[in-house]
């Protein structure tokens, strides 16, 4: 029994999804995610620089990176470098300015894009589609819905590394150096530090699939749609990076002849338009859940009718 309702689940999925690749044109919507991502990395570029200056404005902070400078670097070059840097100071509150609202309008164009592409997904009998006006009041409320959680992940991710090292320092200091104790301290953290990035992602996938579609989808849909594109994620990130830090990387294949920049935005491009097509995917899984999961409850009532 439970055999059959596997194959039958993986018959289902399986049909579903390639029918769905052919009908609908999901790799020119994970191409267009994936160059809004990229477009909405310059205007964090520029925030970010803005906020460098801001931070260089501090004259004994300017001191220190100035000597910094001139004792490593010859008198050239150094003083080259200074002078950029007051450039940046002098333009510093300009760039955190554009970069502001730059970066707020180039993420509310990306999830006006997102919500295009899943319009083009969810388009069964039953959905509808916002106005222009909702449309973007609702891209806005998502940049913050998501924000907030793209901000908790990195907060979390500098907690517990603070925790982390600072913890192994306290009990090295109470006299508690037991090798197990420390270990098992290390082995938390590390445990904890891997579950936490997989558990904000189902959570931000999670509100893409169900706050998206009109209707919403059903909670359940959503869920099973953001846990499989979030294990997805995680597995693909791993795999990633262990494959360009480690064996056979890029820095061990040849690609090292294109430079290190080519390889930069390769890998950006790369990473970009996967994590389109791994939306695309995950919407797709929502998708077919919801339709099973309508039409037995439409056959349940036929036949409580019929009786």
């Amino acid at each position: 029994m439970i055999r059959d309702r596997v194959l039958d689940s993986v018959k289902y999925y399986s049909s579903g999804l390639i029918h769905e690749l052919e009908v609908k044109h999901i790799f020119v919507g994970a191409q267009a995610i994936a160059f809004k991502v990229i477009v909405t990395f310059i205007p964090a570029v520029i925030l970010a620089s803005g906020l460098i200056g801001q931070f260089l404005r501090g004259e004994e902070t300017f001191k220190y990176v100035e000597n910094v400078i001139r004792e490593f670097l010859p008198a050239y070059q150094s003083d080259s470098i200074i002078a950029m840097i007051r450039d940046l100071q002098d333009v510093s509150n300009t760039l955190t300015l554009v970069g502001v609202f730059g970066l707020l309008f180039a993420a509310v164009t990306l999830f006006t894009t997102l919500r295009t592409v899943f319009a083009n997904i969810f388009q069964d009998e039953w959905h509808e589609h916002r106005s222009i006006l909702r449309g973007y009041l609702f891209d806005f409320r998502m940049v913050l819905q998501v924000g907030v959680f793209f901000i908790l992940s990195i907060a979390i991710t500098i907690i517990l590394q603070t925790v982390d090292s600072s913890g192994t320092a306290f009990l090295n200091e109470i006299g508690i150096d037991i090798q197990w104790i420390q270990e098992g301290w290390r082995g938390i953290f590390t445990s904890t530090g891997k579950f936490l990035p997989f558990l904000l992602s189902t959570m931000v996938f999670f509100q893409l699939f169900y706050f998206m579609p009109i209707p919403r989808s059903a909670f359940k849909s959503a869920l099973i749609g953001a846990v499989i594109t979030a294990v997805a994620w995680e597995f693909a990130k791993i795999a990633f990076t262990s494959y360009a830090t480690g064996i056979g990387g890029f820095e061990q294949g040849w690609f090292t002849s294109l430079g290190d920049s080519f390889l930069l935005v390769f890998a950006t491009v790369f990473w970009a338009y996967y994590s389109g097509v791994l939306l695309s995917l995950g919407a797709i899984v929502t998708l077919l859940h919801e339709r099973r999961h309508r039409a037995r409850k439409m056959n349940d009532n036929r036949n409580q009718d019929s009786e």
